[in-house]
């Protein structure tokens, strides 16, 4: 997958690049943004154009309102998920205070001019440009005046338990620790960047399990995956033991929840 900054995107010079094409934060990479990122994917082998997906360096949330706020996922893990599901380019942007006032219908005008839109995948519930003003039926009324003009799909929520599958359900599962749930959301189990453990929780990027023991079953060192038979307890120096700083990532169960 061919990872992109924003302002090296916005230097191409022709549009002649077709593409099927989605964006938002994507965070934790869940149910719904598979639906979407899966819809580009098979446009893009159907018809032969790029499958591609804007996203966020890091959450807007972040610079606006939210400055506590706190990801599923290192971007790292994001790109490597993007990447399974079979994007052939994702282009990231930095929520600068410039790009935060961009008009949504001057940010298509710009991706207009740098690749032809054949497909368009949207959530029904995404707002863009300077407060939200763009919403996806404002989108697709933007894009109806254009010649030719994309296909565009608005998805509507998945629902798991009668209940929208959303980033913050993933944040909640696993500040719970409930580790299960987060499978159920995303349909993988839940892995953890080892350097997130190793740092004091209170400065994590991401959101982190409780304290507690959790077995690990599967690890990642050196590029290779590694069957294991190991439990950690978080929030202990057995977390940052050399039993795991070795390892570039772990996939964790819960066992038990240590009593606070």
């Amino acid at each position: 997958m061919i990872v992109s900054e924003w302002d090296e995107f916005i230097s191409r010079d022709s549009h002649a690049v077709p593409a099927a094409v989605t964006i938002g934060v994507f965070d934790g990479v869940h149910l719904g943004h598979q639906e979407l990122i899966t819809s580009i994917c098979r446009y893009s082998a159907e018809h032969r154009v790029r499958s591609m997906v804007f996203t966020f360096r890091a959450s807007p949330k972040r610079h606006t309102r939210h400055a506590q706020h706190r990801n599923v996922q290192s971007l790292r893990q994001r790109l490597e998920c993007l990447q399974e599901l079979g994007v052939q380019e994702t282009v990231l942007i930095d929520f600068t205070r410039k790009f935060s006032r961009m008009k949504g219908e001057d940010f298509w005008n710009i991706v207009s001019r740098c690749i032809t839109i054949r497909h368009l995948a949207l959530g029904d519930d995404f707002r863009m440009g300077k407060n939200g003003s763009l919403n996806s039926a404002g989108i697709k009324r933007f894009f109806a005046g254009q010649s030719p003009s994309p296909e565009i799909i608005v998805f509507t929520p998945v629902l798991v338990d009668g209940v929208r599958v959303s980033s913050s359900r993933l944040r909640d599962a696993v500040a719970a620790g409930d580790l299960a749930q987060y499978a159920r959301l995303t349909g993988r189990p839940y892995w953890v960047e080892t350097a997130a453990l190793l740092h004091h929780r209170d400065n994590a990027d991401i959101i982190l399990p409780p304290s507690g023991r959790y077995m690990v079953p599967a690890a990642v060192a050196d590029g290779e995956l590694h069957t294991m038979n190991l439990s950690v307890c978080l929030g202990s120096s057995d977390a940052t033991s050399s039993s795991i700083e070795s390892f570039y990532a772990l996939q964790l169960r819960q066992i038990t929840q240590d009593s606070e």
